[in-house]
């Protein structure tokens, strides 16, 4: 949400690339390389989070504006 300060083309971004699957799983990828046990529990809570916001109908968001997203007008 940060991101929205500079601008709904940034924010959009910023936003849709925090909240994407690939993303986490990336995370994980780079945490288990490393052997960083404290990585995985964040991953598993941002999962529950951006499934937990599909759920609710808020997807990824269009650079026009903050409620236009991939899944609904909101």
């Amino acid at each position: 949400m940060t991101g929205y300060v500079f601008g709904p083309k940034l924010g959009a971004a910023a936003y849709n690339l925090s909240h994407t699957y690939v993303t986490v799983g990336a995370v994980w990828l780079i945490g288990h390389w490393f052997r960083i046990p404290s990585v995985a529990p964040h991953c598993h809570a941002c999962v529950a989070r951006i499934g937990f916001d599909r759920l609710l109908g808020f997807g990824l968001n269009y650079p026009n504006a903050f409620k236009d997203t991939h899944l609904a007008n909101i």
